[in-house]
């Protein structure tokens, strides 16, 4: 191609071969076959790859390198600090592990309210991992506005904290994940990442013991 117009035009003319090219290209592993790449005519009644299954969690683990850090982390007010691609892996292993044993599986919906935290990777990629469905939301969200995205899609586990700091002011969230939990009857497992407590009838886990039992 002469030039980017072109490329974005042929792509567009080309969907189905447009996107064979590019599983190719970047090497995607996946497990079983397709005999077609795209059937459907318009969003959202397209499938895609048909006869497929891959893992985002999976990728990224394979592509790692170790003399560069999977992550690095910085707390408002806090010094600048990397997390090792062996110990996410460890982490997100480990969490994995235990959500398996409290019965999350294949399609199954894990949500979380949390900060721009380690342990919202952590968690996200253990739920990827799973072939879980995962869904958040940043916990100076409203109670309303939480309950309206995550009661729809009826999750069994929430990650939640029940403060976070902004402005180097402590904000309180302890009434409204209860008040949000109140209103998820699908809820089976709650992880708390503080200390805080979360005031609620459903079985509660601290984030240490998930990565420990």
């Amino acid at each position: 191609f002469k030039s980017y117009d072109e490329l974005w035009k042929w792509s567009n003319e080309h969907i189905g071969v447009f996107w064979e090219t590019i599983l190719q290209y970047f090497e995607v592993d996946y497990d079983g076959s397709y005999e077609q790449i795209v059937a459907g005519e318009e969003m959202p009644d397209i499938s895609w790859f048909e006869g497929i299954l891959l893992n985002y969690a999976e990728h990224i683990f394979a592509r790692a390198q170790a003399i560069h850090p999977a992550l690095l982390v910085q707390q408002e007010g806090g010094p600048l600090e990397e997390m090792s691609w062996e110990e996410l892996r460890g982490q997100v292993g480990a969490l994995a592990a235990w959500m398996r044993r409290q019965g999350i599986s294949q399609g199954d919906r894990v949500v979380a309210y949390l900060p721009n935290v380690a342990e919202a990777v952590i968690a996200f990629l253990a739920t990827n991992s799973l072939g879980a469905v995962w869904s958040s939301c940043s916990p100076d969200f409203g109670r309303d506005s939480v309950v309206e995205r995550f009661e729809q899609i009826t999750p069994k586990l929430l990650f939640t904290v029940t403060h976070y700091q902004y402005a180097g002011k402590r904000h309180d969230r302890a009434d409204v994940i209860s008040e949000v939990i109140s209103h998820l009857g699908s809820l089976r497992q709650v992880v708390v990442l503080d200390d805080g407590v979360v005031n609620c009838s459903v079985t509660t886990s601290r984030w240490d013991e998930t990565l420990q039992s």
